[in-house]
């Protein structure tokens, strides 16, 4: 039942997140996270693809796998949404548990 990202600032050794089937509606609160490798934000309640995706490329992080289907944004399809956060974010190796190629 979260339903805003909070409280992270001092986990800058935190690696893996999950957040999966919450409530958020807006990727925030992760700045802190050097060492983020893992990220699992699907099934909750994000409304923009833009400002999450643009969100997630200025982070400074290890971000290699990120599982982000399921979320409001699902309706721009499923092609769009990989396509943009695959251009945006160039160190991932897998979306939504899928290797990139």
């Amino acid at each position: 039942m979260i339903e805003k990202i909070e409280g992270l600032d001092n986990l800058r050794l935190l690696e893996d997140l999950s957040l999966f089937s919450n409530r958020i509606v807006v990727l925030e609160g992760l700045d802190a996270l050097e060492n983020l490798n893992v990220l699992s934000i699907g099934s909750n309640l994000i409304a923009s693809l833009d400002d999450s995706v643009k969100y997630l490329h200025k982070l400074r992080n290890n971000l290699e796998v990120l599982k982000i289907n399921n979320n409001s944004f699902r309706e721009t399809g499923e092609k769009e949404y990989k396509r943009r956060i695959i251009a945006y974010i160039q160190r991932l190796k897998y979306l939504d548990y899928q290797l990139i190629e």
